[in-house]
């Protein structure tokens, strides 16, 4: 089994970051590739989403993924990786996340 057909399984996955000293930066870099790289076109013009995210312009836009629920289901970590779990977990795109880290 590849890592994009791990992360891409129709019943999602769990997503748990170990503490790092200034771990959260690499965690940021990691997680914008794979939302970017993993899905292909086909998926995304299916509605599939891999991360929950909100860009920052439409921070109030409230989330309805009924049809499409992201694949990742849920999120945990320890300190650094803790700071990257409540940015993810919050909406946040991880390019974005890196700039405000």
């Amino acid at each position: 089994v590849t890592l994009r057909e791990f992360l891409s399984h129709p019943e999602g996955f769990h997503l748990g970051m170990a503490p790092a000293f200034f771990g959260f930066y690499v965690y940021f870099g990691a997680l914008a590739v794979l939302n970017e790289n993993v899905l292909t076109e086909a998926e995304l013009n299916q509605g599939r989403v891999l991360l929950p995210t909100v860009s920052k312009d439409n921070h109030r836009q409230q989330l309805d993924y009924a049809s499409s629920p992201p694949l990742l289901k849920s999120v945990a970590g320890a300190s650094a990786g803790a700071m990257a779990a409540v940015l993810l977990a919050s909406g946040l795109d991880p390019r974005e996340s890196a700039e405000f880290a």
